[in-house]
């Protein structure tokens, strides 16, 4: 599954299904990829070719999913194996089992910061029947209780956290500072068979090194992967965050990505380095 922009590809490329990507989801009702997707004029990522780009994906105050989900602000790329894929067809499984390599680079806009008050997901795996969430990577003010209390210095951390679908008990994995101003990349080997996930991270054209042995976490559940951004609200009591709490008015914050793509690992291959 590669999910590379190439160097002539537009925003209005996905609207039309020209790209390995939904064309309908998710953005705000009513938006286009046209209007929420900007191309940056930034250094390559650890595995873009000289044929491809970094894509930036953005919110706004119209980023409200269907016009009814009030409580987030988000737009995300769903990757799919080819163009046409639709997120229910059954071979897309097979991104989903075995035992495969998720890659992504990720870097910061300052031109349109986020506010690292408000819990942001940039990049996860949303099971088929949308129960949950097998791992995410994100960044901000976790929300919520217990392990989710975040202090002001790790708010601008950038994170892998575990299965959600029991809030409580959901664990970050791994940590690192989300600094501005370069790369950081991300290899995630995902073991379908064993619900294990190994993690590997690197900053801007360094080689992928291993953040530590493979660590259990359900993976179950198959679904779709998720390249965006996805800003919770803040409050407290909420019974319900995707229609309630609080989101400021004026948005306008995006995450710039580079070098999304699956390779399949059930020899124990993992690319460390892109290409030369």
């Amino acid at each position: 599954m590669d999910n590379r922009f190439p160097s002539n590809a537009t925003g209005a490329s996905v609207d039309q299904g020209l790209l390995p990507f939904n064309s309908q989801y998710d953005l705000g009702q009513g938006q286009t990829w046209a209007q929420d997707l900007q191309f940056p004029s930034v250094s390559r990522s650890l595995f873009d070719g000289s044929d491809d780009k970094a894509v930036e994906v953005t919110i706004s105050d119209k980023s409200v999913f269907l016009g009814t989900q009030t409580g987030f602000r988000r737009t995300e790329l769903l990757p799919q194996r080819i163009p046409g894929d639709a997120s229910t067809d059954p071979l897309v499984n097979t991104t989903t089992s075995g035992v495969k390599t998720f890659h992504l680079s990720i870097m910061r806009d300052e031109m349109r910061a986020l506010n690292y008050s408000h819990e942001y997901y940039l990049s996860w795996l949303e099971s088929a029947d949308f129960s949950r969430d097998q791992f995410t990577v994100g960044t901000g003010t976790l929300f919520g209780n217990g392990d989710n209390v975040t202090t002001p210095q790790a708010a601008q951390a950038l994170w892998v956290r575990s299965n959600d679908v029991n809030a409580a008990a959901q664990t970050t994995l791994w940590q690192t500072p989300f600094t501005t101003g370069i790369w950081h990349n991300l290899g995630l080997t995902l073991n379908f068979d064993q619900n294990t996930v190994q993690i590997y991270y690197s900053s801007n054209n360094a080689s992928l090194t291993s953040q530590g042995p493979a660590v259990s976490n359900d993976l179950s559940g198959n679904g779709s992967f998720h390249v965006g951004l996805l800003k919770k609200p803040t409050g407290l009591g909420l019974t319900d965050i995707t229609t309630q709490g609080f989101q400021e008015n004026g948005i306008n914050e995006g995450m710039i990505f580079g070098g999304v793509f699956e390779e399949d690992s059930s020899s124990g291959c993992v690319s460390l380095s892109g290409p030369t």
